[in-house]
């Protein structure tokens, strides 16, 4: 599909209940795509941002171990537990976490800094 529309890659939305068969299903086609799409195609991964939070499913059992996969993490910051159109990207209020706190997390744990 990817060649035959000219498409630069695949973006997987996965939301709500992150279960074991979760995790699998997101690893494995994570690691089919890498493996299998034409040379130059990008892979994104577009998680809510509280199945990325240290210690959860997503975090510790697919980002670990596929984060280095993936060309984008695009967390939808807008249903969970950061407001930064509310808040700002710093700071929490309506939100329980900062955007940026949460990111820097992220970066630095699972993409190294």
């Amino acid at each position: 599909i990817v060649s035959d529309m000219g498409l630069d890659g695949v973006d997987l939305d996965f939301e709500y209940d992150v279960t074991p068969e979760a995790v699998t299903f997101l690893n494995e086609v994570t690691t089919g795509l890498r493996n299998n799409l034409p040379a130059g195609s990008e892979i994104t991964h577009a998680p809510m941002d509280p199945d990325i939070m240290p210690n959860k499913p997503y975090y510790e059992q697919v980002l670990k171990v596929t984060g280095h996969q993936l060309d984008f993490l695009m967390p939808q910051y807008y249903n969970g537990y950061t407001r930064p159109v509310i808040d700002g990207i710093g700071g929490t209020g309506s939100g329980s976490v900062s955007a940026l706190s949460h990111y820097t997390t992220i970066v630095d744990n699972i993409f190294g800094g």
